[in-house]
This record gives structure tokens, C-alpha cells and sequence, in this order.
């Protein structure tokens, strides 16, 4: 059997998950699902990333301790699991001692092998990325990802990371596998970091300065800096590592494929022990406008959930939102979506097909027995039928791959309009009625296999009915006149 272990990024405990968030955990659900489906010993993993001088800013203004702050939010996060049922095998918090002590583990083997050493220093911080900037990197004197924040000047002295002591195994790393980092225009933007030269980056923050973090294991002064800190907790399961796929997001790619290899290495892993692939998803707006609680346009995984339910939030946010590109949010596109994709097309095919196959007493010959996604059983139809989304799964391109399924639903839907079954039945050409129906319901069985990884309680339901002959609403209509309004942003 296989392994396969995925991850999503560990989320910043600073205020409530959104739907970009929730996107990524959806995509790395799907690429577990997926080959868990295939057979393979997969691992889901999550996590949360707690310290951080953001965390503790945030908890002061807030008027409590940082522990007792993220303790009040760690909930919402841990619901994604169930608001969105994702197939979570662990999840990892920094505050978790077990995390703690892997983070000085590897902390103390990269400082026993020579990479870490203590300098002053002066720089640009951007509390927004909690990370240290070129100026260079600024944008009208401003982190680029966070325009609303004001950089603050540090001049102190810090442990560094020899980075630069990896800009030849970095190359070498990237040489030998030229699919590390999905889509490619990602890796060409890594690869520009890595041809402007490395420079050593500042891995701890003194005490007096940042309280919330894990202590310098041979300098209780200081706590790591968080990258330092969150990085390792991909280490969880020690026994899947190293990661087959990490599932982040395009503003924390550098952290990702240059820094976390660099840190593994520094701290005694073979090149062969590396992550294998990072794939980058892109950002999300609202109507052409960056979310924001001041505009009031935040849309949270649930606010989708409470309108269209979680199967369909699960479809919708893999089908009309990119994977790999920026993407923009509508709730009107998302309703048209629903109507005409779920309702009209793949709802409206599983219910007529059913129907039919009973009004006119056919025999159908099923193409498999046991339900779709069933563990257990050997994916029968994976080379049968014309819809094969292999290529576009294990690239992450969800948006393609499920309009295939949808185009695959209208192919049937027009199989059924020209070929008349109530026709053929009222002629009397029974066995082209068959053929007709015989064909639709195994493409079924096909669109319900192939749903699995995206739409899991679906594809389950349509199984069923398939089995069961007793057909079902899969997917309530939405009134052409309803309106669904932004939800209020306390």
C-alpha cells in the first residue's frame, strides 16, 4: 500500500476563519479523499499556529492573556472539520507540548550542526507576515500583503538562520524535482528568490519584546520566531513524513519552499527526505474588493453552509473559485452556479434517469456493487465511461475537473432528450429503451465514483438510489428571485 500525506497550512489564530481558509483545507480534503479512494494509507493533517507577536497584539487589545485569547477561537477553527466535513486525521496546535518539544528538537540540531548564530541587527518587521522584510519588498513604504499596516523599524539582537548555507542545496533540490512547487509560475517566483541571492534571516525575537512563544531551548531570553516555531509542526505523523503534498497559500510560499527545506536540511534530513510538493492556491476577493471587516464583506465557510448546505458549499467553492489562480466571490454567481449546475443538471439527471428506469420497468445491470467511496472495495469503473479527471485532480485544477463532471451530466442530459425513452416506450422499442437507460444509469455510477473526493455524502445519496431504484431530491432550487444577502461582520 502506498502512503500519502497531506497538509494544509496551519492556520493564524488572530480572528475567525474565512472562506479563503476554508477553500485550502477543502483542497487538501480532496487530494486525501482522492487517494484514499485509490487505496493509499493517507493522512490529513491541520493544524493551528498560536504564538507570534500578532496573536499576543491581538490579545491585548482584547484585554486578556494570548493563551485564554486563542482558547476562544481555536473553536471556530477546529469546526471547519464538521462545517465542511473534512476527513482530518490530526491536528496540530504550537501550543501542543508535544509540537513544542519538536520545534526545539529541530532548533538544537540545526545550532549543533553550525547554522544558527546570534548577531545585531537593524530591519524592516511586518507584524502582518511576522516576518522581516527588505526594503526592497515594501510597496509605497508597505508590506505588499498588508497595506493597511505601518512596518515597524527593530534594531536588536537576534539568533539568525543561516540560510545562505543552503542557496547550492536549494538549487540542487529544485534541479531534481522541477515539479516541487505547483503551478510552475509559483516555482518561477522562488526560483527569482533563490537567483537574487539568500540572505540569512532572523529566527527569534528577545523576550522583552515578544513574551508568547516557545523559548529559545540554549537562550531563555528569546522565543522562536514563528515561522521557526509553526514549520514543524508538519512533522506530525513523524511516521508519513516527509509530506507528499503541503496545501498553502501564495502569500507564504517562501517560508514553505525555500526556509522550511533549508531548516530540515540544517537539521540532518537528506535531500531524498524533503517535502515532495507544494501546490499554491491564490487569494480571494468579495465582488472585486479585498474581504474586510470594515467593509462588512467577510464571507465565513458557514455563512455558504447556512445558504447552500455543506455538499453544495463543498462543490461551489471548488467549482467557482480557483485553485490556482486569484478568484473573485459573488453570492449572485454562486446561486446560478448551484441552480444550473447541481439542481438542473447532475439533480435533474439522477431523478428523471430513476424515474424513468422504473416507469417503464427496465432491467439495469449495475457496473459495480457497494457504495461509491466504499474503502473497501476496488474502483471498478475508474477506467470505464468517458470522464477520466485524474490529471486535473492531481493538479489541484478542481475548478476543471468538476466542470468535466458537469459537462459529463449534460452529455447525458442530451443522450435522453434525442434518443425520447418516452417515445422509444410508447413505440414499443424496448430494447433501445434499455440501452438508452442502461447507459445513463452506469454513467451514473461513474458520476457518483468520480464525486467522491469533492461531494462524498453526494455521491453516497445517488449510489443509494441507484441501488434502491427510489428516487430523491439531491438539491433544493433556489428562487430566481431570492435574494441572498452579505452577511453583517461583527
Amino acid at each position: 500500500m502506498n502512503k500519502y500525506f497531506v497538509t494544509s497550512s496551519i492556520a493564524y489564530i488572530n480572528g475567525e476563519p474565512h472562506i479563503g481558509y476554508g477553500q485550502e483545507c477543502l483542497g487538501a480534503d480532496v487530494m486525501a479523499r482522492y487517494h484514499r479512494q485509490k487505496g493509499d494509507n493517507t493522512y490529513f493533517l491541520t493544524g493551528a499556529d498560536e504564538h507570534g507577536f500578532s496573536v499576543q497584539m491581538k490579545a491585548e487589545h482584547a484585554g486578556m492573556e494570548p493563551m485564554p485569547f486563542v482558547e476562544s477561537l481555536i473553536g471556530k477553527f477546529q469546526g471547519l472539520k464538521e462545517q465542511l466535513n473534512l476527513s482530518i486525521d490530526d491536528y496540530v496546535r504550537t501550543t501542543d507540548p508535544e509540537h513544542q518539544k519538536n520545534a526545539k528538537e529541530i532548533w538544537m540540531k540545526a545550532f549543533d550542526n553550525g547554522h544558527i548564530y546570534k548577531k545585531s541587527y537593524s530591519a524592516v518587521y511586518c507584524v502582518g507576515c511576522e516576518s522581516m522584510l527588505k526594503k526592497s519588498d515594501l510597496v509605497d513604504g508597505k508590506c505588499p500583503n498588508h497595506p493597511s499596516l505601518t512596518p515597524e523599524i527593530v534594531e536588536e539582537e537576534n539568533w539568525f538562520f543561516k540560510l545562505t548555507d543552503f542557496q547550492e542545496k536549494l538549487q540542487e533540490y529544485f534541479d531534481k524535482n522541477p515539479g516541487f512547487v505547483q503551478p510552475n509560475f509559483r516555482f518561477n517566483e522562488v526560483k527569482k528568490l533563490l537567483e537574487s541571492g539568500l540572505e540569512d534571516v532572523s529566527i527569534s525575537r528577545p523576550k522583552e519584546k515578544l513574551s508568547w512563544g516557545i523559548e529559545v531551548p540554549n537562550d531563555p531570553d528569546h522565543v522562536m520566531y514563528v515561522w521557526f516555531d509553526a514549520l514543524t509542526n508538519y512533522l506530525f505523523p513523524k511516521s508519513f513524513w516527509p509530506a507528499d503534498l503541503h496545501v498553502i497559500g501564495k502569500d507564504i510560499l517562501r517560508f514553505h519552499a525555500a526556509l522550511w527545506p533549508a531548516m530540515l536540511m540544517a537539521a540532518g534530513y537528506s535531500i531524498e527526505e524533503l517535502p515532495k510538493k507544494i501546490h499554491v492556491h491564490g487569494f480571494i476577493t468579495v465582488d472585486g474588493m479585498k474581504m474586510s471587516k470594515t467593509l462588512g464583506n467577510v464571507i465565513k465557510p458557514q455563512d455558504m453552509v447556512d445558504v447552500f448546505g455543506i455538499e453544495s458549499t463543498r462543490y461551489l467553492m471548488l467549482r467557482e473559485l480557483s485553485f490556482i489562480q486569484d478568484s473573485d466571490f459573488s453570492w449572485d454567481r454562486m446561486k446560478e452556479r448551484y441552480n444550473a449546475d447541481l439542481v438542473n443538471n447532475l439533480g435533474n439527471l439522477v431523478q428523471r434517469t430513476i424515474s424513468m428506469v422504473n416507469k417503464y420497468e427496465i432491467q439495469v445491470t449495475p457496473l459495480r456493487q457497494g457504495y461509491a467511496g466504499q474503502e473497501s472495495h476496488k474502483r471498478k469503473v475508474e477506467s470505464q465511461g468517458g470522464l477520466n479527471i485524474v490529471q486535473e485532480i492531481e493538479a489541484c485544477d478542481f475548478v476543471e475537473a468538476l466542470r468535466k463532471v458537469i459537462e459529463f451530466c449534460s452529455e447525458n442530459n442530451q443522450l435522453i432528450a434525442s434518443s425520447q425513452p418516452w417515445v422509444l416506450a410508447k413505440e414499443g422499442k424496448t430494447e433501445e429503451l434499455a440501452e438508452v437507460l442502461n447507459t445513463v444509469y452506469n454513467n451514473l455510477e461513474i458520476i457518483a465514483d468520480r464525486l467522491v473526493p469533492f461531494m462524498p455524502e453526494t455521491a453516497v445519496k445517488i449510489q443509494k438510489q441507484l441501488e434502491n431504484l427510489v428516487p430523491e431530491i439531491l438539491f433544493p432550487r433556489l428562487a430566481e428571485n431570492d435574494k441572498i444577502q452579505i452577511p453583517n461582520v461583527k
